[in-house]
């Protein structure tokens, strides 16, 4: 008997001394796996942060070059042109004015009208409207008349005042009158009822003809008031603008 209590005895003491070191060693390992699987958590939670970051500056990224595509787009879509369409028709152009200017002095003692050297003469074509509109201005040194002629013939609607033509000589298309100062004078157009000319810059009448291919000219006459033997004009100017 009491040798089966001592073999339990020193069964139990065996026992306690295998599970003393076993207890011991488990104290000590315990807290280090603990401390590596902390370590390698955060080391996972850092680069899911730094993955987090990353994805976050590229999506930024990506914003910033589609905001630059959009404005492109737009910026290219105000400023591009479409095709180029077809040329429409040709405009009307106005007509030319032509003009003729003689400076030198020519002299006449006619008192009906009659052509003198250098005109002016002017070849116009007339449109479809038939209208022209005439400027004329010559300098006299006494009484004379000026009138417009049209391929040879005196152009109807002139002057018909008395003081401004001889009597059966036809109309003026202006004129210096015997009833003012002596001395030479600068007249034009237009010639208004009662008067004879325009002093200063000329301006235009309105004449009705055909249309065409038309050449006008100025003649002179002496008026007969007796007031001198012969009437020198000097820088004639005829100029005609067709009319559409």
């Amino acid at each position: 008997m009491n040798r089966k209590l001592t073999i339990l005895g020193l069964a139990a003491i065996l026992v306690l001394a295998v599970a003393v070191p076993a207890l011991g060693a488990s104290s000590t390992v315990t807290p280090t796996v603990s401390e590596d699987l902390s370590v390698r958590a955060l080391a996972k939670a850092r680069l899911a942060l730094l993955t987090a970051r990353s994805a976050k500056s590229e999506s930024r990224r990506a914003v910033r070059t589609a905001e630059a595509a959009m404005n492109a787009a737009n910026e290219a879509k105000s400023t591009s042109k479409g095709a180029t369409g077809p040329a429409g028709p040709a405009g009307t152009s106005a007509p030319a004015i032509q003009s003729g200017l003689a400076a030198g002095a020519v002299t006449t003692e006619s008192e009906t009208f009659t052509q003198l050297p250098g005109g002016p003469k002017v070849t116009v074509t007339v449109p479809s409207s038939g209208l022209i509109e005439v400027w004329g201005q010559a300098t006299m040194s006494d009484a004379g008349a000026v009138s417009l002629y049209e391929d040879g013939q005196q152009m109807p609607g002139q002057n018909e005042f008395e003081f401004c033509v001889n009597a059966g000589s036809g109309g003026a298309l202006f004129a210096a009158g015997g009833i003012g100062p002596p001395g030479a004078a600068t007249l034009g157009t237009p010639s208004p009822s009662g008067f004879c000319g325009t002093e200063g810059a000329p301006g235009s009448v309105l004449f009705q003809t055909t249309p065409g291919s038309h050449t006008y000219e100025l003649r002179y006459e002496l008026l007969e008031c007796g007031c001198a033997p012969e009437v020198t004009f000097t820088d004639r100017l005829l100029r005609i603008a067709p009319r559409l």
